[in-house]
């Protein structure tokens, strides 16, 4: 599947990887067009398209293989799933260990706080941290009993932002300009949609196409391959354009 996968992402628009090289190209951001949420919705069609197309080697397709095994006279025979999903993906996040003290916990210079950490104050105890550098508005901390606590940001008016863009706005900012100012990353992170938003307008012929027709779309329900399910696009995709190739 990983191998099939990076065969069709190799194909999009502006893809990077040069086997000649053996390396990403010199200027490469300047030249790209997907985002993350656009990556991820593309990915998550191609493993639909995956599981519906018939399989060389199954002869069929692998969700009426799949089907095949698990119906029973009496019904389906339903794949175990975790009792608790969440702390399921928890657990493949990246960590770092961490002291927690009165003030909370601080990460990558962001700071965490919530009054259920406090029976967790241990002075010069470290503690497993878990974090989603696609989402930085909270982290979870480990306990005793390796459940997780969902911690957030000590300041609640922090707009929701990936690791990425945090780094990039600790870096572009100046002297008299803190990150620390929740109200300066929210005007940071709009710049940073409305960059995108002119790179698409000013590129090509194509590029100023699929912006048209992403926003022409951005209120309209998704059709699925399930015909008795929809998908609508959510309010973190609506905000980043989407390719028209993707939609289609």
């Amino acid at each position: 599947m990983i191998g099939t996968m990076m065969g069709k992402v190799r194909l999009l628009p502006c893809a990077t990887m040069s086997k000649t090289l053996a390396a990403r190209p010199k200027g490469a951001e300047s030249k790209a067009r997907f985002t993350l949420s656009d990556l991820y919705v593309f990915l998550a069609r191609q493993i639909g398209i995956y599981h519906h197309t018939k399989h060389s080697s199954l002869e069929r397709s692998p969700r009426a293989a799949w089907e095949e095994c698990a119906r029973r006279r009496d019904g389906w025979v339903m794949p175990q799933v975790p009792a608790d999903r969440e702390d399921f993906l928890i657990r493949f996040l990246p960590s770092a260990l961490r002291t927690i003290t009165r003030e909370g916990v601080q990460l990558f210079a962001l700071q965490y706080q919530s009054h259920e950490i406090e029976g967790l104050i241990a002075q010069g105890r470290p503690r497993f941290i878990r974090y989603d550098p696609r989402d930085m508005s909270r982290i979870y901390v480990e306990q005793d009993n390796g459940t997780h606590l969902r911690v957030p940001l000590a300041d609640r008016r922090w707009p929701k932002l990936s690791l990425w863009e945090w780094n990039e706005i600790k870096r572009l900012s100046s002297g008299t300009e803190t990150p620390a100012d929740a109200e300066w990353v929210a005007r940071a992170l709009r710049a940073n949609q409305a960059l995108i938003d002119d790179r698409a307008s000013a590129g090509r012929l194509k590029d100023r196409r699929r912006k048209a027709r992403a926003k022409a779309w951005s209120e309209k329900r998704i059709p699925m391959l399930h015909p008795d399910r929809e998908l609508t696009v959510s309010a973190t995709l609506s905000d980043t354009p989407l390719p028209c190739e993707v939609l289609e």
